[in-house]
C-alpha cells in the first residue's frame, strides 16, 4: 500500500501489515523512532501515480 505521511499511524500500518499487504508509507518527521520504508519504491510509485492522475 502506497500512502502519504498523513497515513503514518502505528495502528493503521500494523493493521495493513497483518492483512499481508506491503506498506510503503514514509514516517512523519516528528516520530521519535523513524520507521523504515522503501524510499526508492515510494519515489517511483509516487511519480508514476502523479503522472497518471493528471
Amino acid at each position: 500500500m502506497l500512502a502519504d505521511k498523513g497515513y503514518d499511524a502505528d495502528h493503521l500500518v500494523e493493521r495493513i501489515a497483518e492483512i499481508g499487504i506491503g506498506v510503503v508509507i514514509p514516517p512523519k518527521r516528528n516520530r521519535e523512532i523513524q520507521r523504515a520504508y522503501d524510499t526508492e519504491l515510494y519515489k517511483g510509485l509516487r511519480g508514476h501515480f502523479y503522472i497518471n492522475t493528471r
